[in-house]
């Protein structure tokens, strides 16, 4: 199975040629000798429809090698469909799907009239939403802290208020991109952004006044000031709320349709992905197979006929000036190999 791998597939070695034999239909030498032989004794005769029995034998050792090409065509061929057919069923059924969500996906857009409006792709909001959540455990960990809970207790209320927090303000994000009219969105979009980074401005330079009078004893400082320190934690936590659901509003469409489509054709296309790779790969390799299969029987197909008519013209002139047989004046009945029809190599055609 080593001729399949990617690295080093050569359909030469899955489809050696054919060694030469060593055989009287074979040799140009012998074939010229049998038919000057034959003209002498006028084998064919002149009114004869039949050819004569060495070149029906030439005719007979040409379909074999023939034959034998395309037998071994024919099992790379299974051997290549095992690798096939598995990609072609999953591809087929995902094709499916794909051109009906494109199609929709298309008339929406000409429906209202525009593309997508999405500033912020899919992975960058994610990551966001991640480290949001992963600055909020120690920010809410600080807190549970002071109030002097046991640790396991701080670790679950921090876990808790890291995860809730940033999905519950994606989930708003969305919320205001679809559910609103767009204005309003917007305008509580561009409100809730500076409203936020002033707060957290006051908050981080409240802690630190807090932290340098104090000299860095965080119980004082709440003792001194409990509430506004109080107020401080809530802009921080208001601060990565207000960036989760910015990041959430600004990855998703206004069109809460065209932003459904959107998100669907991105799942299919990311599914379709390795299969289309492995298609490709595997259909131009069963081409590959088909071409190299087809040169060699076309070549085994000239190489008769030129003996052939090697013999015949040797045949002809060594009776000449007697007639030529009829049956010279007929081309050689080789039959047409048909191995299969090429498939496509485009995986959208599928």
């Amino acid at each position: 199975m080593n001729a399949f791998r990617s690295d080093n597939f050569d359909p030469e070695k899955l489809l050696p040629p054919l060694p030469s034999e060593e055989s009287a239909y074979a040799s140009e030498a012998r074939v010229k000798e049998v038919g000057e032989k034959d003209g002498k004794e006028r084998i064919p005769e002149a009114t004869a429809y039949a050819t004569s029995q060495f070149e029906m034998g030439i005719l007979s050792h040409g379909e074999a090698r023939v034959h034998r090409i395309a037998e071994a065509a024919q099992e790379s061929r299974a051997k290549l469909n095992k690798t096939l057919q598995p990609i072609l069923s999953a591809l087929s059924g995902l094709n499916v799907r794909w051109r009906n969500v494109r199609d929709r996906l298309e008339q929406r857009k000409k429906e209202i009239d525009r593309d997508f409006i999405v500033p912020l792709n899919r992975g960058f909001h994610w990551s966001i939403i991640i480290f949001l959540g992963l600055g909020e455990f120690p920010l809410n960990a600080i807190v549970f802290r002071m109030f002097g809970e046991p640790e396991l207790m701080t670790y679950i209320m921090s876990s808790t208020l890291a995860v809730t927090i940033p999905l519950l303000a994606m989930y708003s994000g969305i919320q205001f991109r679809h559910g609103v009219p767009r204005l309003a969105g917007n305008i509580i979009v561009g409100t809730l952004m500076p409203v936020s980074i002033g707060g957290a401005l006051y908050a981080v330079t409240f802690v630190r006044s807090m932290y340098l009078q104090t000299g860095g004893h965080i119980q004082s400082a709440m003792t001194a000031d409990p509430s506004a320190l109080g107020y401080s934690i809530f802009a921080l936590n208001l601060l990565v709320f207000s960036a989760a659901l910015v990041t959430s509003f600004l990855s998703h469409d206004p069109d809460e349709q065209l932003d459904h489509l959107r998100r669907g054709i991105i799942i299919l296309e990311r599914k379709r992905k390795p299969l289309l790779s492995r298609y490709s790969e595997t259909s131009s390799r069963l081409n590959a197979v088909l071409r190299i299969a087809n040169a060699r029987i076309q070549a085994e197909r000239s190489r008769t006929l030129s003996l052939i008519y090697l013999y015949r013209q040797a045949n002809s002139n060594a009776r000449s000036p007697n007639p030529v047989p009829i049956v010279f004046n007929r081309p050689p009945e080789f039959p047409q190999a048909k191995l299969w029809d090429p498939v496509t190599e485009n995986p959208d055609e599928v």
